[in-house]
């Protein structure tokens, strides 16, 4: 098959080895969205990359207990 390439200008990028995973996330968070994100002017990422792993386990955890509470019923 032919997948279209969509090439995006200005998509922040990570500064290590470990947040590859983490922006992924985000960024399809953003696409399922769709919402227009300026990505470099709206926030640093690296700086708060506590607190989106923080967001994103929070919701893993949310969701596992609420399949939990469901095979409960």
């Amino acid at each position: 098959m032919n997948w279209p390439i969509n090439d995006i200008d200005d998509l922040p990028q990570q500064d290590n080895g470990d947040d590859c995973g983490v922006f992924v996330m985000k960024y399809m968070e953003a696409v399922m969205s769709s919402k227009t994100v300026a990505w470099k002017e709206t926030i640093d990422w690296c700086k708060e990359m506590p607190k989106f792993r923080a967001q994103i386990t929070a919701n893993i955890f949310r969701a596992f207990s609420n399949l939990i509470k469901l095979s409960n019923e």
